[in-house]
């Protein structure tokens, strides 16, 4: 995947990605990682993030490993508030640091600290009474990143209009801070006159000086000119990437859970009632997955109806199954993975136990059944959504039924 990731940007003129995620998945309803994480495994984290990052690197395009200290134990939103990496130096030192150690000695490029503090290896910010996230903490990114961990590569920030950076503090005065801290690259910080205005009156105060600016331009005109100068291949064949592409998908789309053994439905051209109980997911995945059904079934699309409607739904006997898209998406600044307001209120009813059978596909977080372990009998996991997503699903549902349409 890095490699076709690599040779494919490069061919549209890229050359850095902020990727790969090496977050540890150690609280399923982390907001920020609970579907770009590798796993909750360290060792899973390790393999997988490190190969991604080296057929990255190896084919011309620059990663980055993100979220230093590590992201995935805190139930808040970067963008939002201060995320809180709650390990102890023991749980941190057999966790993130293998994690991190690992993929710096593999030569990772460029590192990305996320908005979070880790306060087993850092002290109260005086100023504010409050640990500060590693973006604006010289005891993580200088001492822990790159003294301890011997990270020479460059340090980009995440966004700093997330509100754990600019909330923390004045934004003219985070941005010093990440510089005087250790960092090299500032994203999304917009330097227009006001923003250089701001930052010459921070060199005057001494918040920001010119030996650490002439510093980082020269790291990051030696990371340009070391770049440059390795010839990288390019060449390649769209149709093998697809080829691995559709494979990936084909061997993610599974069934979870069949606990009455309803799957595949084999009766001819059945009547099936398409619930859309979901939230930030796309339409066209609804629409795709409507129409894919259609194929097999007669089909009625209800989205969002309330749980009375679908328990009257399941108790008509008007229809053959109830097939249930659910799930959310990560969408950044709304601090949820789980249905939450009132779309959560479709779950209720106990419609799931009557004798309309019922299969649930999530598209979103691949955890939904640890919050709906009792309602959910028969579950199909997707992973994510892309070209013969829906069509790898159908097949799960109708196995190696043709299409009756």
């Amino acid at each position: 995947m890095g490699k076709i990731a690599a040779l494919e940007a490069r061919e549209i003129g890229y050359n850095w990605t902020f990727a790969p995620c090496v977050d540890i998945l150690g609280n399923h309803f982390s907001p920020i990682t609970s579907i770009r994480s590798a796993g909750e495994d360290v060792n899973d984290v390790i393999g997988y993030t490190t190969q991604y990052m080296k057929g990255l690197q190896d084919h011309g395009l620059i990663a980055t490993a993100k979220h230093f200290p590590g992201d995935g134990y805190s139930t808040f939103d970067q963008h939002l508030t201060t995320a809180i990496n709650p390990l102890s130096k023991e749980e941190w030192d057999q966790s993130f640091r293998l994690v991190y150690q690992n993929i710096i000695n593999e030569g990772v490029r460029a590192m990305m600290p996320g908005h979070i503090a880790l306060p087993c290896y850092d002290e109260i910010d005086p100023k504010t009474g409050l640990f500060p996230p590693a973006t604006l903490s010289s005891s993580l990114l200088t001492r822990l990143l790159k003294q301890d961990l011997g990270f020479e590569g460059l340090i980009i920030s995440d966004a700093t209009e997330m509100s754990d950076f600019c909330g923390y503090m004045n934004f003219y005065d985070a941005c010093a801070r990440f510089l005087m801290s250790g960092g090299d690259v500032l994203l999304f910080a917009h330097p227009n006159p006001t923003f250089i205005a701001e930052m010459k009156k921070r060199m005057q105060t001494g918040q920001l000086t010119k030996d650490v600016l002439i510093d980082r331009v020269c790291r990051i005109l030696a990371f340009c000119q070391d770049y440059v100068s390795i010839t990288y291949p390019l060449h390649f064949h769209l149709a093998e990437h697809q080829q691995i592409a559709d494979e990936v998908v084909r061997q993610s789309v599974r069934i979870y859970r069949d606990r009455h053994q309803i799957l595949p439905i084999r009766m001819h051209h059945p009547k099936i009632a398409h619930v859309v109980i979901a939230q930030q997911i796309q339409m066209q995945i609804v629409q795709d997955f409507t129409s894919g059904l259609k194929q097999y079934a007669e089909v009625s699309e209800f989205i969002d109806p309330g749980c009375g409607k679908i328990k009257a739904i399941a108790q008509s006997g008007e229809y053959d199954y109830i097939v249930v898209t659910i799930g959310c998406t990560q969408w950044y600044g709304t601090n949820q993975i789980t249905l939450s307001g009132t779309i959560a209120r479709n779950m209720m009813n106990g419609w799931t136990k009557y004798n309309t059978p019922v299969i649930f596909v999530d598209f979103g977080n691949p955890y939904i059944h640890e919050e709906y372990d009792p309602l959910i009998d028969t579950l199909i996991y997707t992973y994510g959504y892309a070209a013969h997503t829906i069509e790898c699903v159908l097949c799960r549902i109708f196995q190696n039924q043709q299409s009756k349409e």
